[in-house]
């Protein structure tokens, strides 16, 4: 293995620990304060995901001024996150969305910087998910332990302290063939209107399972009622099912074609959405939760739309998809303000997952 991966495989790591941690530790404060408050959880999970519009534009700028510079605005996504410690409940959904800012703008940089440096290479990418995965585990562990043994104030100053860390360290390490592509306007444009549909797949795939997952959630709070528990089972273990997956689907993505791996990651959604409606046994939501389905979903679609453009616009690409995430977290917090039952929200994202899966179907026949 080259030398250079290791950085980006490291860094993948230390920001998969805050990814983690931050997800056990926000939804802890956010039961303990508010409860099964539906509509509050969708405005932060708007607040998560649509930062990622920036990924974009971040990812076009990236290519075309240079990639390294970017990365200086993940050190500065550190005091947001740290202030979260240190204020009210209500003040989340801000701080979190100054964090994704400056974290979408400049994890284009990484992700399109690998994909570029191994020429859109499943196997590799997938490392970066096995790297990240491992990294939510840690995360799931420690926002546990956080929410147990912590002041809110020194947990979420750690964190900060460690994405601080990983983006300084990969600034100093990133390998310098792929630091400047230098990619025109011209480029950037022809890119979009290449990935224009696949965007949409990804729009609507992670608006289905997000809205629906990140508001069962609070399900799985109050069911196991213990927040290491909570932990270990939304993140730790589903971390580690997905790190030991990733490998196998990175050799999948290579061989044959990716938009298969998205497709059954959307079936799969779909069929576990409805077992989660009827299931209420915590040993078993527990065991379904532990299914690795979104390494799936993530691997197919950053592959597909990787292997639609060159190498000088892989940081686009990987802007494509975290704006797709983004945009799906604005539908989010529309349907959020319409429904307050977890059965309606399950039903409406099973609408939304099929309309993405036909979304998908008319982009293999448009590539045919």
């Amino acid at each position: 293995m080259r030398k250079a991966l290791y950085v980006f495989y490291i860094a993948s790591f230390m920001l998969g620990v805050v990814g983690g941690a931050y997800y056990t530790v926000s939804r802890d404060i956010v039961y303990k304060h508010m409860g099964l408050d539906y509509v509050f959880m969708s405005l932060l999970i708007a607040s998560e995901t649509m930062p990622g519009f920036f990924s974009v534009v971040g990812g076009m700028v990236g290519d075309i001024i240079g990639r390294r510079r970017m990365l200086l605005l993940g050190t500065l996504s550190s005091i947001p996150l740290a202030l979260i410690g240190f204020t009210s409940v209500e003040f989340i959904p801000l701080l979190i969305l100054v964090y994704g800012i400056a974290t979408s703008m400049a994890q284009p940089s990484i992700y399109g910087g690998l994909l570029h440096y191994t020429n859109s290479s499943g196997s590799a990418y997938s490392l970066m998910g096995v790297s990240n995965s491992l990294g939510w585990a840690v995360g799931g562990v420690l926002g546990g332990y956080i929410t147990e043994y912590l002041p809110y104030s020194t947990g979420m100053s750690l964190l900060g302290i460690l994405v601080f860390t990983g983006y300084m360290f990969i600034y100093a390490s990133y390998p310098g063939e792929v630091a400047y592509p230098g990619a025109g306007l011209k480029d950037v444009v022809e890119g979009v209107r290449r990935v224009w549909v696949l965007f949409t797949v990804s729009l609507l795939a992670f608006t289905g399972t997000r809205f629906f997952f990140s508001n069962y959630v609070l399900v799985v709070r109050s069911m196991l009622g213990d927040p290491v528990l909570f932990g270990l089972v939304v993140n730790t273990i589903p971390a580690l099912t997905g790190a030991l997956i990733w490998p196998l689907l990175g050799r999948a993505s290579d061989k044959g074609n990716p938009s298969l791996l998205t497709a059954t990651a959307i079936l799969e959604y779909a069929l576990f959405i409805v077992l989660f409606l009827h299931v209420s046994d915590p040993l078993v939501v527990a065991i379904l939760w532990a299914f690795p389905i979104y390494p799936l979903l993530e691997q197919g679609l950053v592959i597909s739309i990787s292997r639609k453009l060159p190498g000088k616009l892989q940081s686009l690409a990987s802007g494509v998809f975290t704006t797709s995430i983004s945009i799906a977290g604005a539908l989010i917090l529309v349907l959020g303000g319409c429904f307050n039952n977890i059965g309606m929200i399950g039903y409406t994202s099973l609408f939304i997952l099929f309309c993405s899966l036909g979304f998908l179907i008319l982009s293999i026949f448009r590539r045919k």
